[in-house]
């Protein structure tokens, strides 16, 4: 799945195929910042909660001073970031959901 647009900022995930019920959320993940990829789809079995945690975090947070060097050097549209992470944070519920494992 692509949330966002990957010349802005987007977030590409997918959880892993073989994965059944019950199962915490493990799967691949690329984040997006204008054009450049940062992670690897081919690397499987990530665990997908951490990620989930900050995005979750971020869209109501991005007035705050955000922790160590995020948010400095690369710009981004605001828009693009808060609907990126909105998204993948819906997506990962209702994995978390459907795999009953998942903590959310």
């Amino acid at each position: 799945m692509l949330f966002g647009d990957r010349l802005d900022f987007a977030i590409e995930a997918d959880v892993e195929p073989n994965l059944e019920p019950p199962s915490a959320v493990w799967g691949r993940m690329c984040v997006w910042c204008r054009g450049a990829a940062l992670g690897d789809l081919g690397e499987s079995h990530c665990a997908l909660y951490p990620a989930y945690l900050s995005f979750r975090w971020l869209p109501s947070n991005l007035d705050r001073e955000l922790p160590g060097h995020m948010g400095r050097g690369v710009e981004v549209s605001r828009a693009g970031l808060v609907a990126a992470a909105e998204g993948f944070a819906r997506w990962f519920e209702q994995q978390a959901r459907r795999l009953e494992g998942g903590r959310v």
